[in-house]
């Protein structure tokens, strides 16, 4: 059983934006180079990667295999194609969102998070602190102290700070949990193009 499930866990690993795998990634990354890279980028490198990065399913690996066996036999090339969909928001651009029946205009991810925040601290101010509680496993998603983020953003209105660090797909993840944090289900819809 593990055999099997071994290809699946590493496919649904390289295609998610898992923040502890970007992070490990990221930390390789400025061991090797010096640099760490954004988020986006990150993301853009295994979008464009993924066909790569992917394990094949046995019946096809047997098939390769087979194929490989028949070196006599000259046949064409087959063209090799991709399960792979991409999903979420990588690569795209927000134009707004709408939140309780209410449109907003933004110019960027990042801006859609402040915002998502700064609407919580507005009509939750007396417990918008939860948000504290929201943590990685290596930093914290929101903070009193600035210096323990990467790219920190004041939410206004309070002493708390986000971290903006993000891909589009992490930063939608992280309003879905605020939202969810004070209550809202399915409240918030994106336009992107």
């Amino acid at each position: 059983m593990i055999n099997k499930s071994l290809p699946q866990a590493w496919n649904t690993l390289i295609s998610s934006e898992d923040e502890p795998f970007m992070d490990l990634f990221n930390d390789m990354l400025e061991k090797i180079s010096g640099f760490r890279a954004e988020p986006e980028e990150i993301a853009e490198f295994f979008a464009k990667n993924r066909t790569k990065l992917l394990v094949l399913k046995e019946e096809s690996l047997q098939t390769t295999r087979r194929t490989k066996k028949s070196e006599h036999t000259i046949q064409p090339k087959e063209e090799k194609t991709s399960n792979y969909v991409r999903t979420g928001f990588t690569g795209k651009n927000i134009n707004a969102f709408i939140f309780n029946n209410k449109k907003y205009k933004v110019n960027s991810w990042q801006q859609l998070l402040s915002d998502i925040c700064e609407e919580m601290g507005n009509l939750h101010k007396n417990d918008f602190n939860k948000v504290l509680s929201l943590r990685g496993i290596k930093r914290p998603y929101f903070t009193k102290t600035p210096n323990d983020l990467r790219v920190p953003k004041k939410i206004k209105g309070t002493d708390i700070f986000v971290e903006t660090h993000w891909s589009a797909n992490g930063i939608v993840k992280l309003c879905k949990d605020v939202l969810s944090l004070f209550g809202y289900k399915d409240d918030l819809k994106i336009e992107y193009h």
